[in-house]
């Protein structure tokens, strides 16, 4: 039997221990010989790797990074693109601290769900990532997604558009700022609940043009988060896509094109234009709100709104920032406001 040393453990964080990792060939397993990890591998193809922890066994306590850097073939060529370990079982899951892999170009579906220890992942090459990859990565740090996302990613979710969803949701130390350059994109879309439940995310920017926002793409992220939009307006924006359910809401911010912004936003939305916010004569689309029940929501708001009142009944409310455009609902449940973008301002020097 042929063992060969495949990778040492770089030391993350102070508690971490090294790991020394041997590939048995004959068994097709990996093995951590100092903190008693055992992975069966099965390579389905010559590009990928799958770790299964029911198949082979997992033991120990120690919290480690995952380190697939210099995973070799025994022809001294890298072999394994694509790493899947959703069978790990849930206790393996709770040791993984990092995930290291930088020659990776595919992650498959729900592979770190439930990694609540998952703070670091490095695949600068990744270009595919699966539905629900890193769900509930509670640990999950900003600088991690925005390596993920970078400008050569093909494809985020399922090859079904329909079925795209929840790669990010409830990761709830992303902070951001997010930024979402993805022109290479095959589907264009930002999935359904993304950053669902990412309840610290303050500011995520959209930089390059989306064909969709499905439905819960960014509900309850931080309150009073900021989501700044492209130009060109999505052909679907989902219900409670950029959404709280409770005060202070989100702010989504236009940089133009208002029309076709609610147009589409209207289709699921109620949308309460600023210039009627004192208007009783302005009625909802569908019974599911009311005039008086969207100004009891903008009151909750104290942040972005003023509000005059006699006795319990509200009589006048104001947006404290000017550049606000409107208020908008999804079914008396979640909220949100719109902004025109903030002009940006210019210093002149003379020297």
């Amino acid at each position: 039997m042929k063992k060969l040393s495949l990778v040492s453990f770089a030391i993350f964080v102070s508690f971490c221990v090294y790991g020394k990792f041997t590939y048995d060939p004959s068994k097709g397993t990996i093995v951590d010989e100092v903190n008693g990890w055992t992975f069966k591998a099965v390579c389905k193809n010559t590009d990928e790797l799958t770790l299964l922890g029911k198949d082979g066994s997992f033991s120990g306590a120690a919290e480690c990074p995952l380190d697939l850097s210099e995973i070799y073939s025994v022809d001294g060529k890298t072999r394994y693109r694509a790493v899947d370990i959703r069978s790990l079982p849930a206790a393996a899951k709770t040791y993984i601290t990092a995930f290291i892999a930088p020659e990776l170009t595919d992650i498959s579906e729900a592979t770190f769900m439930g990694c609540s220890k998952l703070s670091t992942v490095s695949s600068p090459k990744v270009l595919r990532i699966g539905n629900q990859a890193f769900q509930s990565c509670t640990a999950l740090s900003t600088e991690s997604v925005n390596g993920l996302l970078h400008s050569a990613v093909k494809r985020l979710g399922s090859n079904d558009i329909a079925n795209q969803k929840s790669l990010f949701a409830f990761c709830t130390a992303i902070k951001g700022p997010i930024s979402w350059n993805l022109p290479s994109l095959t589907t264009n879309v930002v999935a359904e609940s993304m950053f669902n439940g990412c309840s610290a995310l303050e500011e995520v920017r959209i930089l390059s043009d989306v064909a969709e926002i499905k439905s819960a793409a960014f509900k309850n992220i931080a309150p009073g988060a900021s989501v700044y939009m492209p130009l060109a307006a999505p052909a679907v924006f989902g219900g409670n896509a950029v959404c709280r359910e409770s005060a202070p809401y989100p702010k989504i911010y236009l940089k133009g094109n208002y029309d076709a912004w609610f147009k589409v936003i209207g289709v699921s939305h109620q949308i309460l234009p600023k210039e009627r916010f004192n208007d009783a004569t302005w009625t909802p689309t569908t019974t599911t709100t009311t005039y008086a029940k969207m100004r009891v929501r903008m009151s909750a708001d104290t942040e972005m709104c003023t509000t005059m009142k006699t006795g319990n009944t509200i009589t006048e409310v104001a947006a404290k920032d000017k550049n606000v455009i409107a208020f908008v609902a999804f079914n008396d449940a979640s909220f949100c406001w719109v902004l025109k973008m903030p002009e940006q301002g210019f210093r002149v020097i003379v020297r």
